[in-house]
């Protein structure tokens, strides 16, 4: 808001995300008038295409000071500009700015908001992030009295920063530092009072709830719960638009790491789903695309951390998830409506409750983990968990059965995830790893199990782009017993898969020799066609030791790449060599087959 609000050319975040604060770093939106790449909306994070190229053109940039003293200052700006600079973020300016932004977000909110209650009781868990500067000023200005703030001290967490987290370091088993027991305390004393309360993460992009229950239970709703009961709330509200300029009707996009039960939500409301990969900037291009196709879309969900970015807005928002909710609190109407669309009966002679319509929802089970210390390859994993399915995934009937499980499906679909689109194809459609090209190779990697009755369950893993050695695993299902058999059998498929050719390993060597065998290869045809000797010679060096370390290794002949597959690699491996002035030509040169 910061950034559309100022007309800004960029704005930074200094921030760990979910991460512990030594973690900090910095996180970059877009101007508001940017329009370089088709579908990234001004105020939005970077695109991993622009990451890619601010990362290397920094490191670049510290080369050349590396080799030029001064040159580091001569590109700063003399010490006058470094001095004004300084000058103008200690000034009354930055302040007034800082007023200016928090109002023209505070205006957005009340449109946003409507004729709501002003007398709910919100209790925000801030757990010494940001949300402490901002949130408590931003819920005075709209009007709201009645709000109970806990670890309201800027940079002094309480609890762990994860929302669902359990505690700090050596005291992660104290119960005194677990996320809720603040919000659970508090709102023990406030029952009949509060129906809801917040914990923030520490940038407080978005918010896990606790609810009271009419029975005065204590209920922490999952990550999941949360998307698929924002999808809910929206769609309710939603159902009249203006269809004569959106003609192809209500849209939702989720990530893949999203429950069905989010899509089962949207359909339920007539509203198509779409998904893509982790990251809230893929949410907000793929929304905006689809608005440019006729869509309309009253909001972007990932499932895996409850992050939700509304109409109109650029990144994900804790805050406006909480007044999500206050706005159904504030709406009997709509409320019974809501309950009524899920195929429940509104309780007699009162509202629903916020528990009551959280219960209404579609009864999936995830479970997700993280798997520490893995040294699977990010790519290899994939072909190799295909790979390890093909074995345990087996035709039967009209259908397919998992042996060691008593589970059954009509069909089974791979699906990468991309930035803004995903492929499926059948499991038994070609080799492990085909259609692993392009943008598909560094997302994540799910199976799509259709059941008897229609519904979809997901076995999901993805390796972290912010965590080494780490991957994240879910699995999703209607049935509570089916979500744990597809649990046990992802992490089988996982195990399999870094137990493979000696722990992967040697895939992963093989692979990578192959890319730059074929690689290298490039370079020399590229240096004969360009009349560059000397690169030629060294393609054909590097090249030859490649083979002969592939020759060496004996699970080489046991890695088939076709062709396909050898030109994504080769794709990759250009783009992350950036060789600016000469890409296109070598690009031609693949095309082209050579």
């Amino acid at each position: 808001y910061a950034v559309t609000t100022l007309g800004a050319a960029a704005g930074v975040m200094i921030t760990a995300s979910h991460n512990p604060l030594e973690y900090n770093g910095w996180k970059y939106a877009t101007a508001n008038s940017y329009a370089r790449e088709r579908f990234v909306q001004g105020g939005s994070v970077l695109s991993a295409a622009q990451m890619k190229r601010l990362i290397k053109k920094t490191r670049d940039f510290l080369k050349r000071a590396q080799r030029r003293p001064g040159h580091l200052q001569q590109m700063m700006g003399d010490a006058e500009c470094a001095d004004e600079a300084a000058r103008i973020m200690a000034s009354s300016q930055s302040e007034a700015d800082f007023e200016t932004a928090i109002e023209g977000y505070v205006q957005e909110l009340r449109d946003f908001l409507g004729d709501v209650d002003r007398s709910i009781i919100f209790i925000n868990d801030h757990n010494g992030g940001a949300a402490a500067r901002v949130v408590d000023e931003v819920l005075k200005r709209l009007g709201f009295k009645n709000v109970i703030s806990l670890n309201g001290t800027l940079g002094e967490p309480g609890h762990k920063i994860l929302p669902e987290g359990a505690g700090i370091g050596e005291d992660a088993d104290n119960p005194d530092h677990n996320a809720y027991i603040h919000i659970v305390a508090e709102l023990a004393r406030q029952k009949g009072c509060a129906q809801i309360a917040i914990v923030y993460d520490f940038d407080a992009d978005r918010g896990n709830f606790v609810l009271i229950t009419p029975e005065g239970e204590i209920v922490e709703l999952s990550p999941q719960d949360v998307a698929a009961f924002n999808v809910a709330i929206e769609l309710c509200r939603f159902q009249s638009f203006d269809r004569a300029s959106y003609p192809r009707g209500l849209a939702i996009v989720g990530n893949c790491a999203t429950s069905a039960k989010t899509k089962e939500v949207a359909q339920i409301f007539g509203a198509a789903y779409f998904t893509v990969e982790v990251g809230e900037v893929n949410l907000v291009a793929k929304a905006a695309q689809l608005e440019s196709q006729g869509y309309f879309v009253p909001l972007s969900v990932e499932g895996s951390n409850g992050g939700t970015v509304f109409r109109g807005a650029r990144c994900r928002d804790g805050l406006q998830t909480l007044l999500s909710v206050a706005r159904i609190l504030s709406d009997r109407e709509l409320a019974e409506r809501l309950m009524k669309a899920l195929g429940q009966e509104s309780p007699e002679g009162r509202a629903p409750q916020l528990a009551e319509l959280v219960r209404a929802l579609p009864p999936y089970t995830t479970i997700m983990d993280k798997v520490f210390g893995s040294t699977a390859d990010p790519l290899a994993f994939k072909v190799l968990m295909e790979r390890a399915a093909l074995g345990r995934i087996v035709p039967e009937g009209d259908g397919y059965r998992i042996s060691g499980a008593d589970l059954w499906y009509s069909d089974v679909q791979v699906e990468y995830s991309g930035e803004t689109e995903v492929s499926r194809r059948p499991l038994l459609d070609g080799a492990p790893g085909k259609g692993l090209v392009e943008e598909f190779l560094t997302g994540g990697w799910s199976l799509r199990l259709t059941r008897p009755d229609g519904r979809e369950s997901t076995a999901w893993v993805r390796a972290s782009k912010s965590e080494a050695g780490v991957f994240n695993q879910m699995a999703d299902a209607f049935d509570k017993a089916e979500a744990e058999a597809l649990f046990g059998l992802l992490k089988d498929l996982f195990r399999a898969a870094e137990d493979d050719g000696e722990a992967g390993q040697t895939l992963v060597e093989y692979g990578i020799l192959t890319g730059i065998g074929s690689a290298v290869a490039i370079l020399i045809m590229a240096g004969l066609h360009f009349g560059w000797p000397v690169l030629a010679g060294l393609g054909l060096v590097v090249s030859l030791a490649a083979l002969s370390a592939a020759h060496e290794s004996e699970a080489a002949p046991t890695i088939m790449l076709r062709e396909e597959d050898v030109e994504g690699t080769v794709a990759e491996l250009i783009e992350q060599l950036s060789w600016s002035d000469n890409k296109e030509a070598i690009e031609q040169l693949v095309q082209e087959g050579m």
